[in-house]
This record gives C-alpha cells, structure tokens and sequence, in this order.
C-alpha cells in the first residue's frame, strides 16, 4: 500500500491496472521510416494533450473466449488504429515489442502491450474527439522535437 498524503494515517489501496494495447505505425519514405502520432484532446483526464500512439483499454469484444491475453491485446490494437487514426491492421501482423506498467503510485493504471507493424496508410482518418490531430515523423525528429518540449 502507498502511503494517502491527503489523510495522513489511512494508505491508500494501489488501484490495478487495466489491460491496454498500442501500436506503433511505420511507414517507410524516401527519407527513412516514420512513425505515426496522435494528439490526445487536451480535456482528456487521462494522457490529454499528448502526443501517443494508436491504442488504449483492452475492451470486453476484444477477448476471445479462450482468455488468450496475447489475442485480446492484439485486436485492441489493431481496434485503435482504425477507431483513433481510420488505419487498419491485421491483429496477425502486430509484432510485439514490450509491455509496461503504468507506476503504483499513479491513480489510473495500465498494463500495456506495445506492438508494432507497417503502415502503407497514405489518409490518416482522426475523430476530432478522442484524437484531435495526427503527424508522422522520424524517430530522431520526435526525440529532437521532445527534448525541445514540442512533444
């Protein structure tokens, strides 16, 4: 238990995180490869304004009914990239990357799985909602771009 700061003697329980997916869109150019990144709607309580790849909450449909974790992560991340960005991918041609779990400390959690896969997507559909613009670029630009506080 983390210790409750607003009430000094009462721990606060450690909230579990939720079982999230998100992929990471490549396409390659004539410059090298790109990645594709979306900007979150700044009113958004959790991540709002950033810029993150497709993905979120593994949903209730994306299970199958074997419990496959492996499975219900790759459909939630192939669902975000065409609910987030009109993208579609096949969930067999996620390639996994890494998993990460939000910090104890924080009050929304998440375990993630991170996959990535090619992108041949020349439109790039947002929502205007959830999403509110999109860009592709180098890795090296986003570091520079991050580092610089534009990202």
């Amino acid at each position: 238990m983390r210790r409750n700061w607003d009430m000094p003697d009462t721990p606060s329980p450690i909230v579990e995180p939720s079982l999230a997916a998100s992929v990471v869109l490549l396409r390659d150019t004539d410059a090298g490869p790109e990645i594709l990144y979306l900007r979150r709607n700044p009113n958004l309580r959790f991540m709002g304004g950033y810029w993150v790849f497709p993905g979120g909450r593994v949903d209730p449909e994306d299970h199958g009914s074997d419990g496959d974790t492996d499975g219900a992560t790759r459909r939630a991340a192939a669902r975000e990239a065409r609910e987030e960005a009109g993208v579609r991918v096949d969930p067999a041609d996620l390639h996994p990357v890494c998993q990460w779990t939000t910090p104890e400390s924080s009050p929304i959690r998440f375990a993630t799985w991170f996959f990535v896969a090619a992108s041949n997507a020349d439109v790039i559909r947002i929502d205007g909602g959830e999403i509110h613009d999109h860009r592709w670029r180098r890795p090296e630009d986003a570091l520079r771009a991050h580092r610089v506080s534009e990202i």
